[in-house]
């Protein structure tokens, strides 16, 4: 339990951030939701509606530090790429940690 007076104030302001908080993630998870329904039936103009809505939630929760600012840039790609699609992108195919070109796939530190 908090003894100081600035203590107490802290504890009270993390409970009330706390809720909302959890508030904005369940709507963040709630829009995802309704976009991958509208995406799953093939509703295209309400997948892009909730699309937009989504992307607007996720990307204040990820200024106002609710999540990460990289899991809300991920999430967003990745919504938008399920509603729209591309022949050129594959989202499964993910980085590897010694795809760039510099470095080799078989590198091995010199032996003396």
């Amino acid at each position: 339990m908090a003894n100081h007076a600035s203590a107490e104030k802290r504890a009270r302001r993390n409970i009330k951030r706390r809720m909302i908080n959890r508030a904005r993630k369940s709507e963040i998870r709630t829009a995802i939701k309704r976009v991958l329904t509208a995406v799953d039936t093939g509703n295209a103009d309400a997948a892009s509606v909730a699309l937009k809505n989504a992307v607007s939630l996720i990307d204040r929760a990820g200024q106002k530090g609710v999540i990460h600012p990289n899991q809300a840039s991920r999430r967003v790609l990745r919504l938008t790429a399920k509603v729209n699609p591309r022949s050129d992108i594959d989202m499964r195919r993910m980085p590897q940690p010694f795809d760039s070109p510099g470095i080799p796939k078989n590198h091995s530190s010199p032996t003396r």
